[in-house]
């Protein structure tokens, strides 16, 4: 099932900008405009607003965009029904610590060896990203270092641990050797 043309589109609503849009989807500017006009041609209304290089969504925009992304997250769980089937999956993980790597050398073989089937797919990556891959349902789950769960619902996130930070210094540092004389700090 190809939602290629659907991803164009919800991706000209999130860029709201037509280069942006084309350099993200790796297709031309040009190519992606003669789609949009192609399709609000055929529709026979205009999906966005144009202005000083912004793209904002009409009415007929928004309720574009509302479809297309239940007809995207359709084919997704389809595409892994089909897989679970016979009990062959994808998982992709999310990371964004040393922490989190570690923690999933620790998990993954006796998965791996209760499932074999299973193709686990791991990303290394900043917390913005593996946020928006989490909040778009482009991504299984993710293990992250975060001062706040505030963009998730409270039942999207666990707590796995919680870290200590440390502060270090080189021994010569004015700092340190203010501590080590036992001068207090302000």
């Amino acid at each position: 099932m190809d939602t290629k043309y659907l991803t164009y589109i919800l991706t000209i609503a999130k860029k709201e900008n037509m280069t942006k849009a084309a350099e993200e989807l790796y297709v031309s500017q040009s190519t992606l405009s003669q789609y949009l006009s192609k399709l609000e041609s055929e529709i026979g209304t205009p999906l966005f607003y144009r202005s000083k290089g912004r793209l904002t969504l009409t009415a007929a925009g928004k309720l574009y965009i509302r479809a297309a992304e239940q007809m995207v997250s359709i084919k997704n769980d389809l595409y892994k029904s089909i897989q679970n089937l016979d009990n062959r999956g994808h998982i992709t993980i999310g990371v964004t610590s040393q922490f989190g790597l570690k923690m999933l050398t620790e998990i993954i073989p006796p998965f791996k060896s209760r499932f074999p089937q299973v193709t686990i797919e791991i990303s290394e990556t900043n917390v913005p990203s593996l946020t928006q891959l989490i909040l778009e349902e482009n991504i299984d789950c993710g293990i992250m270092a975060l001062n706040t769960v505030e963009p998730f619902a409270g039942e999207q996130v666990h707590i796995l641990r919680r870290e200590e930070v440390y502060f270090a210094i080189p021994v010569n540092h004015p700092y340190c050797a203010k501590t080590l004389s036992g001068v207090p700090l302000p």
